[in-house]
């Protein structure tokens, strides 16, 4: 094995790591999201502000996830952002920002996406 080979065997492991970790802990994610919103027998109506909040989380970071099986960077962005676009709305409509870590814990996998997505760019692969 040349020089330059073993160079980029730490970056290869590290990328392929964050990358399968962010996709098997997105599907643990996206389950456990999806339990919360279609498992129980209670009847959930969101009010129109709920609905615009609900926009970005949940479903704006699941979608983040999806596309980040595919696009690393691409799919985190699209994690974080709804992230903090949840939380811009939560402020606006008087609520407060969320103090609880719930929703970024949910929200781990669109960073390691991001995180992963960086670290390719960074060596410059497509």
């Amino acid at each position: 094995m040349s020089d330059s080979a073993l160079k980029h065997v730490p970056a290869e492991i590290t990328f392929s790591g964050l990358k399968w970790l962010a996709r098997f802990s997105s599907l643990a994610s996206i389950g456990l999201l999806g339990l919360f919103l279609f498992g129980g027998e209670e009847s959930m109506t969101p009010t129109l502000r709920e609905a615009v909040a609900m926009v970005f989380f949940p479903f704006g970071v699941v979608a983040g996830m999806i596309i980040g099986w595919k696009y690393e960077l691409r799919g985190g962005v699209v994690s974080v952002i709804s992230l903090a676009l949840f939380y811009a709305v939560m402020a606006i409509m008087g609520r407060g920002i969320p103090t609880a870590p719930w929703f970024v814990v949910f929200t781990l996998p669109g960073i390691l996406f991001l995180t992963a997505g960086l670290l390719q760019k960074h060596r410059g692969e497509p």
